[in-house]
């Protein structure tokens, strides 16, 4: 009787985590492996790259936005920006995924 109890409790601990990990899951816009380029007058040329990266686990922990393009661009030190690039990549059966801005120059 306790085996039965034990197991029962066991598939229940399976199940909940299961559905935790899956319900609380965001779908984001689907880009794929294309960047969304925004072009200005300034010229594309530019000397000045800078890259943020957030990761998010699990589908739940972590930060599941973009990083900012106004952050981005005062990290690497760019006052006019010519490109800003969005690229999302998956890892290892989704455990993690990494959300990258790609901000460019003057």
């Amino acid at each position: 009787m306790k085996e039965r109890i034990l197991l029962a409790g066991m598939l229940c601990l399976m199940l909940a985590f299961g559905a935790a990990i899956t319900g609380c899951a965001s779908v984001q816009a689907r880009a794929g492996k294309i960047p969304i380029q925004v072009i200005s007058s300034v010229n594309t040329n530019s000397s000045k790259v800078s890259k943020l990266s957030s990761s998010v686990y699990l589908g739940v922990f972590g930060d599941t936005n973009y990083p900012s393009i106004a952050d981005t661009a005062t990290a690497g030190g760019i006052t006019k920006i010519a490109t800003v690039e969005y690229y999302k990549r998956p890892g290892v059966f989704k455990i993690w995924t990494e959300y990258t801005t790609i901000v460019t120059g003057e």
